[in-house]
């Protein structure tokens, strides 16, 4: 007597997964385990980057631009102070 074959609860994987398409920041990856109908990858670490960069930058530029006017203050209190001889 055969024994039956064993009753298979796997539905077959494709051969070839599509490759990864990126949707805004997003990118759409096939899925990889039982159940996944879509997968989303988010790039955390280039965003945080990105953040902490544009507040460096941000706080660059307010700092050159409180020293100019500083300086412009200080050149004008010199030149003030000069006139008078």
């Amino acid at each position: 007597m055969q024994q039956p074959s064993p009753v298979l609860s796997r539905l077959p994987t494709p051969e070839s997964p599509r490759p990864p398409a990126k949707l805004g920041i997003f990118t759409l990856v096939p899925p990889t385990g039982r159940g996944e109908i879509i997968r989303v990858s988010v790039p955390i670490g280039e965003l945080v980057s990105r953040a902490f960069k544009s507040v460096s930058e941000a706080n660059r530029r307010r700092q050159e631009a409180a020293s100019r006017r500083k300086v412009e203050a200080d050149l004008q209190a010199f030149a003030e102070h000069r006139q008078p001889e």
